[in-house]
């Protein structure tokens, strides 16, 4: 079996910087409705929980269907996938602008999840084996920096531009124009692609029970554990970005809209910083799972002062909250190599959908469970219960970190 790869490291660094700008602005226009969620609540138009319940059902819906994204980005053209996800999106945040219906928003917003279906995993499985294999460990962490552009450039398009209903035209445009440069771009780097074999796990002499099916390689490599703090990880992290400038502002009289967005800009910028902190040599001494324990460790501390919402100064509170947000981005990085360790197997594709498939319903209990939460039993109680979810994330972790050794020796990329 062989698979095709960019050799050539000037066409390979192009290829990273095409598919990094692509999902920059795919996640952009994904997180319309929590950017502009400040604006819409002040506004009147619809409460916490509506605007929550848009953007749940999106990644309710999105969730699965990254399992089978997973799986077709490891059999078909991760390039195709991607592209049928941007037109599609861009389709769907057209028909959003010109629609004044809330059931008719849910149900388009849901079936713009459908088709974005394959795009992260396909982007994943284009950085993991696409690239020069001098580029794939650094690019494979890299490429989770798209988030964090991608979510801050819809803060800014949530603040500059005055009506909100306009983030998601301007959102359809930018899709259209960048499946065109996308399309081209790909093309002309893929006619300097090359044949490279894929190794084979299995050998011909061995029983079926010694085979490494993929069921056999999850329950070896405690991913079960791992995709459940995945979800607790990234509802931590996106939930608390959506849902701070709400939170500031139902917490402190002095906090406007536009103030509470500029604040969640600052969590946003900082986020990047634990990438570089999780890639420094220290954490390099420990394997991948023992260094999400040591950030969750960091983190429960954090989600302790954040119960105080509203009874200490604010600053005490963005502080926690920015810190948090940096401890949380190195966790989620961590996430790209657990997937990467499955690439010897031809599997990162399906790893990197079945994490995102389990992500995408910590976003959903972020945005809707835990924003109804708010709206019902109010900021004190749900900082409460982030807390006792982070300690519960601590705890799978801990229970992963002997499993996911025994995996790694038995990797053939580590024989």
């Amino acid at each position: 079996m062989t698979r095709r790869y960019v050799a050539d490291h000037k066409y390979s660094g192009l290829l990273f910087v095409l598919v990094f700008m692509m999902y920059t602005l795919v996640y952009m226009t994904k997180n319309c409705y929590s950017a502009a969620m400040a604006s819409i609540v002040d506004a009147g138009i619809m409460t916490k929980s509506q605007t929550g319940l848009i953007a749940a059902c999106f990644y309710l819906v999105y969730a699965p269907f990254q399992i089978i994204g997973g799986l077709a980005a490891d059999k078909y053209s991760p390039y195709k996938l991607i592209l049928i996800g941007m037109i599609g999106g861009g389709i769907a945040n057209l028909l959003i602008y010109f629609t004044q219906n809330y059931i008719a928003m849910i149900i388009i917003w849901s079936l713009n999840a459908i088709v974005q279906f394959g795009i992260w995993p396909s982007t994943f499985k284009i950085v993991s084996t696409q690239l020069s294999p001098d580029h794939r460990v650094k690019s494979s962490l890299y490429i989770s920096l798209s988030n964090v552009s991608g979510l801050l450039l819809s803060y800014l398009c949530a603040i500059c531009i005055s009506n909100w209903k306009n983030n998601f035209l301007v959102s359809a445009l930018v899709l259209f124009s960048f499946s065109l440069v996308f399309f081209f771009m790909y093309k002309k780097i893929e006619n300097k692609m090359e044949e490279m074999p894929v190794l084979e796990t299995t050998k011909r002499n061995e029983s079926p029970k010694a085979e490494h099916s993929f069921f056999y390689l999850m329950l070896k490599a405690g991913l079960p554990f791992l995709m459940l703090v995945a979800m607790i990880q990234t509802m931590l992290n996106l939930g608390l970005k959506s849902l701070t400038p709400v939170m500031l502002m139902e917490s402190y009289d002095s906090i406007s809209p536009k103030l509470a967005n500029g604040l969640n800009i600052i969590l946003i910028i900082a986020s990047p910083l634990g990438l570089f902190i999780a890639k420094n040599r220290f954490f390099q001494k420990f394997n991948t799972v023992s260094v999400i324990a040591i950030f969750l460790m960091l983190a429960i501390p954090l989600l302790a002062v954040i119960t105080f919402l509203g009874r200490v100064d604010l600053l005490f509170i963005v502080l926690a909250l920015t810190i948090m947000m940096v401890v949380l981005t190195a966790i989620s990085t961590m996430f790209s190599y657990i997937s990467l360790a499955f690439g010897v197997y031809g599997r990162s594709g399906t790893v990197s959908g079945l994490i995102n498939c389990m992500a995408s319903l910590g976003i959903v209990l972020a945005n809707y469970v835990f924003a109804s939460l708010a709206d019902w039993k109010g900021w004190g109680i749900t900082t409460e219960c982030w807390l006792w979810i982070g300690i519960f994330a601590l705890v799978c972790a801990l229970v992963t970190i002997p499993i996911w050794k025994k995996f790694r020796k038995m990797s053939p990329e580590e024989k």
